[in-house]
């Protein structure tokens, strides 16, 4: 909804004036006046670098081992000195482009050394040299998500890559997917905390990035766990060592849980934050309770109960687009649970008809249920 039709329904409802309203509406216009620019000043800013890296790579072969290295250092250095005086100067967009230049040109000059003195590095070798790199510098001089994303995505992909690389080959099956577990678990709450840690500093793009990322981590985990019960278990054969393992890892994840500060500016409540963890991590820890379990139906079970948890977060937040996703995912995947145990039906034509009908049925009483639910606030009391 935009923010004109926002203002005037709260005019309507007496909560702004008229000149409240038009000032907010005023203030975001101008806030966004610069966005296009900024955006075409982006996209040059990127040609410009694909095109010098094709005119590199179109000449690579004849270009001496050495030159190559002499000349990747210097494009380094000359981004690097670039960023220091755009910081000085308070020229975000162009430090910000800087920095994202150089976060990329690090794991390419890594890969060119290796390239130059035949180093037998693996890919997962690089990407942690490159995140013990880059993670200092982004986090000290990225301020927006121009800088912040790429670095966030090297960071995450570096994280798995090294556990893959070094730690699981070293593993027998079940304490690979204790460490696996693990790391799902508390991955999460750790970008959670260092939002939090963040949140007396003047860095908003940052903090929202890394607590967004927390919560998506720990959706996907909760997401990615219902699906578990499909599989006839984790492992084949678990015993009850590992069964307590696991037990004990999302245990020792709640107790981590409890310190969790929020970051002020990104959510309601540290109570909120807490709250939707906790659902995360309960639906995550059950196919670990029960290793051996093999049920479809558990398997939609528990992914309806959280997503009506999601339902329930989103009323308690106030965030009705949450409700309305929620309604809509449940709707469809109950719809999904008929196709699964009356598949068959649908090779008749009046299969077809019926299971159509039955999904128009079922989105015409989402779409009732969200329209009441938009009524009722958030202790539950019909608005008069």
């Amino acid at each position: 909804m935009s923010v004109s039709k926002k203002t005037s329904r709260w005019t309507e409802a007496g909560l702004l004036s008229e000149a409240q309203a038009q000032n907010i509406i005023a203030f975001e216009k101008k806030r966004g006046a610069g966005r296009l620019m900024k955006g075409l000043y982006g996209l040059g800013g990127f040609a410009v670098l694909m095109g010098v890296l094709a005119i590199v790579a179109s000449n690579w072969q004849v270009i001496p081992p050495y030159t190559k290295l002499a000349l990747h250092l210097l494009i380094n250095s000359v981004l690097a000195y670039g960023i220091y005086i755009f910081e000085r100067r308070s020229k975000t967009l162009a430090r910000e482009l800087s920095v994202f230049g150089l976060t990329g040109l690090t794991l390419t000059l890594i890969a060119l050394t290796g390239q130059v003195f035949h180093l037998n590095g693996s890919i997962a070798a690089a990407l942690v040299l490159w995140m013990g790199l880059c993670t200092p510098f982004a986090l000290v001089y990225g301020r927006t998500y121009i800088s912040l994303i790429p670095w966030l995505i090297g960071f995450v992909g570096a994280i798995f890559a090294g556990i893959g690389e070094y730690i699981l080959p070293q593993l027998n099956d079940m304490d690979a997917v204790v460490v696996v577990v693990g790391v799902c678990a508390l991955l999460p709450l750790a970008f959670i905390q260092a939002a939090g840690s963040f949140q007396n500093i003047n860095r908003p793009a940052l903090r929202k990035l890394l607590f967004c990322t927390g919560l998506a981590g720990s959706f996907i985990a909760a997401n990615t766990a219902c699906q578990i019960w499909y599989d006839g278990g984790l492992v084949e054969s678990l015993t009850a060592q590992f069964m307590i393992a696991g037990v004990l890892a999302m245990a020792a994840a709640g107790v981590f849980l409890i310190r969790l500060p929020a970051a002020r500016d990104v959510a309601q409540s540290p109570d909120n934050t807490r709250l939707f963890l906790w659902g995360g991590l309960a639906v995550s820890a059950l196919p670990f309770i029960f290793p051996e379990v093999e049920s479809g139906l558990l398997a939609a079970a528990t992914f309806i109960a959280y997503w009506i948890f999601l339902g329930f977060m989103g009323q308690r937040t106030g965030r009705q687009s949450l409700v309305s996703i929620s309604i809509a995912v449940i709707a469809i995947r109950i719809y999904v649970i008929y196709l699964e145990l009356f598949g068959s039906m649908l090779q008749t034509g009046f299969g077809l008809v019926f299971s159509g009908l039955l999904l128009m049925g079922m989105v015409w009483g989402a779409r009732q249920i969200n329209k009441n639910m938009g009524m009722i606030n958030l202790e539950g009391d019909d608005h008069e």
